[in-house]
């Protein structure tokens, strides 16, 4: 079964939203082409930024720049005002009537939604070595949980917020900023941090798919798992939106299908291609638990992880989960009824996750602008890596 239909403890009672296809969607050739392919406009940009010493003055200028509709802060570079004018154009064939159908659902099930993206979602990534290689230590860049929830949840406001495509919303800055932030990590993990022969291109065009149908194919297959119950039509509306945020995002269209039954056949073709346990994504998965942990904690301050590692292993099944090591848990037969009956579980203070439920709805509150972690906001800041040209002696 491909990892998109796991489910926590009944694998039986997922319902698969299509068939997988038998012929591959795209071709290993196609696939190892886009593995050898950043983001050939935004790569440009941050290099240029970077080799002249602009980044934090452009990070100060763009944290002014919020809203959909709003115009550019002065004083921007001339080549970047370039890139975000035409970063931040819908593809031509958005729905918007879609997407806010999608979000409208989203928003019916918050619950879901917010534990689908925070403990399956984030986790689930770290069983793709192509994704978690980017984070391995010896590259020298590091997980940041605060960090990776904001840019999530920013980016999920596509599917929970009716609005986040709108002229006030907030999305398409965060898509462009996301854009730069990527291709800043690829200006720094150059060939003598990086095994390119491996893992071709740091956060390329496969990666990025990838991550793309993670956020849209995974997280439909796991909110069903939980009993979920979505229409075909809004599935359809969910991937549409999926596919919109990817393109903005520097996936090609084409490599995105618009029907579910070839969406999740390339699901499970990306699966056997990329998918396998390694050192990497175990790291990364007790990195996470020890720093969700930290943010994160249960009445009077209660260290959670013991929770979370139950509500991690329940949400990805025990297939991804033993890819990962998270190891069963006495807390299991108490955590996966609950994730099972989550509405009955928020309005219940008694219930073992009321207040687990709690905050991770809060993750999912009116604004999510940005993060604060004692008391400093964290933005979406293109990071800086190396030093600008000028600088060496």
């Amino acid at each position: 079964m491909p990892a998109a239909a796991a489910s926590s403890v009944s694998p039986a009672a997922v319902s698969r939203l299509s068939a997988p296809m038998s012929a591959p969607v795209i071709s290993d050739a196609v696939l190892n082409r886009m593995r050898g392919i950043g983001d050939p406009a935004a790569d440009r940009v941050v290099a240029e930024l970077t080799a002249r010493g602009q980044l934090a003055e452009v990070n100060r200028l763009l944290r002014q720049w919020v809203y959909n509709d709003q115009p550019l802060p002065s004083g921007l570079p001339s080549d970047l005002v370039s890139f975000i004018d035409k970063a931040r154009q819908l593809p031509s064939w958005a729905d918007l009537t879609r997407i806010a159908t999608a979000a409208q659902f989203g928003q019916a099930h918050m619950s879901y939604l917010a534990l689908a993206y925070s403990m399956g979602v984030s986790t689930a990534a770290f069983t793709y070595p192509i994704l978690a290689s980017v984070f391995d230590p010896n590259v020298g860049i590091f997980l940041d949980f605060q960090k990776r929830l904001l840019g999530s949840l920013k980016l999920i406001s596509g599917v929970y917020d009716p609005d986040a495509f709108g002229p006030h919303g907030q999305i398409i800055p965060d898509l462009v900023k996301v854009r730069l932030m990527h291709a800043a990590v690829r200006d720094y993990l150059d060939d003598s941090r990086w095994d390119r022969a491996r893992w071709g291109v740091a956060i390329s065009q496969e990666a990025m798919l990838v991550e793309t149908w993670l956020f849209g194919v995974y997280a439909l297959n796991a909110m069903q798992g939980l009993g979920v119950q979505i229409p075909a039509d809004v599935a359809a509306d969910f991937l549409h939106t999926w596919r919109v945020e990817g393109a903005m995002l520097g996936v090609p269209a084409g490599a995105m299908p618009a029907d579910l039954p070839t969406a999740n056949a390339l699901f499970s073709q990306l699966a056997d291609r990329d998918q396998w346990a390694s050192p990497q994504g175990r790291y990364l998965l007790n990195t996470f638990i020890d720093q969700a942990g930290k943010y994160m904690s249960g009445p009077g301050g209660v260290d959670i992880s013991p929770i979370l590692i139950s509500v991690i292993r329940c949400v990805l099944g025990p297939r991804l989960a033993d890819m990962l090591g998270v190891p069963k848990s006495l807390w299991d037969d108490e955590v996966d009824p609950a994730l099972h009956s989550l509405q009955a579980t928020t309005t219940d203070n008694a219930g073992p996750l009321s207040w687990f439920v709690q905050v991770i709805n809060d993750l999912l509150g009116d604004n999510v602008q940005m993060v604060t972690l004692k008391g400093q906001p964290v933005y979406l800041d293109i990071p800086s890596y190396r030093m600008p040209a000028s600088s060496h002696r």
